[in-house]
């Protein structure tokens, strides 16, 4: 009888120890679910603040954008009035140019990272019946007109040129580095061929 009365004691002395840690586990939840219900509020009104920033730079930038266009637009005009001859420079694609003997050009990007260097190639066909002797003025202008590189093909004195001379109905191609000023981005060319 003393052992049953024993085991009855200690679940009553258990009981009495399990309902104050179920409170105190209950009230942990429940401050637990207060603070993450804080805490989502908090998220929500960011998220929405957030959401309107982003709308209002939206709408700004879709009135900015055609102002800008307009702008590079007027701009374009305005370097190609002072400087007639200037093409929009478009890099890894073929320009035809049919000017004499140059037949056409392409531009490359070459390098890594910050090293990058713009190169050409130039095709020469010479259509002519006679010999010719390629003189030719590869210049490079930024988006203001300002002239920012340049390379020089033509023949110099003999053995020493990189260039020979054209034969008749000959095609030739000719690849070298253009050589920037400054660390401005090129936006236009311009090639002069002379005979």
């Amino acid at each position: 009888m003393s052992s049953h009365r024993y085991s009855r004691h200690r679940r009553s002395k258990s009981r009495r120890w399990l309902v104050p840690v179920l409170y105190l586990a209950l009230f942990l939840m429940f401050i637990a679910l207060f603070v993450m219900a804080i805490n989502l509020q908090i998220s929500r009104k960011e998220m929405a603040d957030l959401s309107a920033l982003q709308r209002k730079h939206e709408r700004r930038l879709a009135e900015v954008e055609p102002r800008i266009r307009q702008l590079e637009m007027e701009n374009a005009a305005l370097v190609q009035s002072r400087f007639p001859g200037l093409e929009p420079l478009e890099v890894d694609r073929v320009i035809p140019l049919n000017r004499a003997y140059v037949k056409n050009i392409i531009f490359s990007l070459a390098g890594k990272g910050e090293n990058k260097l713009y190169e050409y190639r130039v095709v020469l066909d010479n259509r002519e019946g006679r010999i010719v002797s390629p003189d030719v003025e590869i210049f490079l202008f930024d988006h203001n007109g300002i002239q920012v590189g340049a390379s020089y093909l033509k023949m110099r004195g003999k053995g020493d040129g990189s260039l020979k001379p054209l034969a008749e109905r000959e095609t030739r191609s000719h690849a070298g580095p253009m050589s920037l000023d400054r660390d401005a981005e090129p936006a236009y060319f311009l090639v002069n061929v002379r005979n």
